[in-house]
């Protein structure tokens, strides 16, 4: 054990911790959650602390020796080769300063070996080297929104590909006759392959949503220190951290236009957390549906058949369940909880800072790893080995009372409802009655139906 003092006394280190004083006394008083906070966000710090570095040096504030120890050490944090020195649990301060004065001992301690020196000596110093022109209040809401960045990029490419694998069953089922079910009643005429359509177009417009949502997260407040104002940084220190993280990243991260407000404001985490809600919302209602059209296999709709993954009953032999899109119902709902978390912290701000941020950075990257994994498994185990069960849905489609709606223009609406109670009372087809009364003829019929399922389009 090595000893390390602060202003509030001094503390036994393990010798060999990479952390310090500061993470020991956090270990001690936060263990409300149970789990660390989130590595993107720790990562995203590291990458922080990198650009504010080189910032410092071209502003002549940090020597190059520092400078360069402090990169690397940066950098083997950005690689993951330090993540077991990150502990601190999510529920910690309000702002984060646990976590960053983590990041801070953590990245201080490997330069310093780096340099020759032991740890805990503080030839880095955790403060004035590795936190020099920063604050917790700038550092931790940037490093979440760097992390959604990254995460989001990756939630992206997983939803488009559920869309692609809907669009693809959509053109396969495209001549596929149902019956459409309002109200979960029959309704009008439609193909299977217009219902995934209406899926893959519902996503399309969540992965738009998202884009925008993410676009605001380019804004940083980075260099603005407690309150905003940039207090003790020096002119072109919050100019140089945005160019050296556009240098790093290859992403356009843009200073803050009001940096009071950026620090008072999570209101573009909201924005993400709400497309995110909007996402869960979509994914579940269409694995709602999934569930509901595979259903029986001889007692249900049938429509289609999902994929078998897994035996469904401990005592029912040969029984199978919709086991993925029951995991992604479940992971929309957890998701939608998270949601309300962060609209609630969002909110809760006072004055000059909020101070709910670990927990908005812990919902919103748990949102977004989880559906990423869900719409992937959704992807690759459930709709790209969706069959349609053709002869179901013919049946469907020539049964539904529905399908007399396409029957009003030429016989008018009293007739029809007539011919649909008479349907429904002898359990004979519309079309069967219509032909035996001489209402119509067969020919009439087809040239009825034959563009039912797709009017005026």
């Amino acid at each position: 054990m090595r000893t390390e003092k602060d202003s509030l006394g001094s503390l036994q280190v393990p010798d060999d911790a990479l952390y310090g004083i500061h993470t020991m006394r956090s270990l001690n008083n936060f263990d409300g959650l149970g789990r660390p906070f989130d590595l993107p966000i720790v990562h995203a710090m590291a990458l922080l602390k990198q650009a504010c570095a080189l910032a410092n040096h071209d502003l002549g504030l940090l020597d190059a020796t520092t400078t360069r120890a402090i990169i690397q050490a940066c950098e083997s944090i950005r690689d993951g080769q330090h993540d077991a020195w990150f502990p601190i649990d999510v529920f910690q301060a309000g702002s984060g300063t646990s976590s960053n004065m983590n990041v801070n001992e953590v990245i201080a301690n490997i330069a310093s070996a780096g340099m020759g020196a032991e740890k805990g000596s503080r030839a880095v110093h955790p403060n004035d080297d590795v936190n020099k022109g920063q604050s917790t209040n700038n550092i931790v809401p940037s490093a979440i929104r760097i992390a959604c960045v990254v995460l989001t990029d990756t939630l992206l490419t997983r939803v488009q590909g559920l869309a692609a694998a809907l669009e693809g069953k959509a053109a396969a089922y495209s001549s596929v006759n149902k019956s459409a079910r309002t109200h979960l009643q029959d309704a009008v005429p439609i193909t299977l392959g217009q219902e995934f359509g209406a899926y893959a177009r519902a996503l399309e417009k969540d992965i738009a949503r998202l884009r925008v949502a993410r676009q605001g997260l380019l804004e940083l407040g980075v260099g603005g220190n407690a309150a905003g104002t940039g207090v003790n940084t020096k002119p072109g220190f919050r100019q140089a951290i945005i160019a050296h993280l556009r240098s790093l990243t290859d992403e356009d991260y843009t200073q803050a236009v009001d940096g009071i407000e950026a620090t008072q404001f999570l209101t573009d985490l909201g924005a993400l957390s709400g497309a995110m809600r909007m996402l869960c919302v979509d994914v579940q209602k269409i694995v709602n549906d999934l569930r509901l059209l595979s259903s029986g296999p001889n007692t249900g709709m049938a429509d289609i058949a999902l994929p078998p993954v897994e035996p469904g009953s401990s005592i029912m032999p040969g029984k199978i369940n919709p086991s993925i899109c029951e995991a992604a119902n479940q992971a929309c709902l957890y998701c939608l909880g998270l949601d309300h978390s962060v609209a609630l912290a969002c909110a809760a701000g006072q004055l000059e800072l909020n101070t709910h941020m670990p927990l908005v950075g812990h919902c919103l990257v748990s949102m977004l790893q989880v559906m990423a994994r869900t719409c992937s498994s959704l992807d690759a185990r459930c709709v790209r080995g969706v069959a349609a069960n053709v002869q179901t849905c013919q049946g469907h489609f020539e049964r539904s009372a529905g399908l007399a709606t396409i029957l009003n223009p030429r016989l008018g609406y009293d007739k029809v409802a007539e011919l649909v109670k008479e349907s429904l009372a002898s359990g004979r087809t519309v079309k069967e009655i219509a032909l035996a009364k001489r209402i119509l003829t067969e020919q009439e019929y087809a040239a009825l139906i034959a563009g039912s399922t797709q009017p005026n389009l």
